[in-house]
């Protein structure tokens, strides 16, 4: 809890949150509780994550999503601390996502 965070371990928070929140109730987990449209043949799009990467499902994931675009076109800098403003952002676009999946925000006032 001293440490501070990464954004690959952002990602991996937010994932876990939109697996157990707006995946299960839209119904895109299948009978394994993965979501439907993952495929475990992909790549990220990011030169620093590996489609075997601990992290690589969660960071596709939310790339798909839109929640993230990487600190540049091809990397997603998984070691580096989350700022901030990345988790700002991080969470205003996973709500901006929810109102547009679900028609409510995931964040109250």
């Amino acid at each position: 809890p001293d440490q501070p965070c990464t954004r690959e371990q952002m990602a991996v928070f937010l994932w876990r949150y939109y697996r157990g929140t707006v995946a299960s109730m839209k119904g895109y987990l299948d009978e394994s509780n993965n979501l439907q449209h993952l495929k475990s043949s992909y790549k990220t799009g990011f030169s620093d994550i590996p489609a075997n990467r601990w992290s690589a499902d969660a960071i596709y994931g939310l790339k798909l999503l839109g929640v993230t675009s990487g600190t540049s076109a091809t990397t997603f800098g998984p070691s580096a601390p989350c700022t901030r403003a990345q988790m700002a952002t991080f969470l205003y676009r996973m709500n901006q996502m929810a109102k547009r999946e679900l028609g409510a925000s995931m964040i109250g006032d």
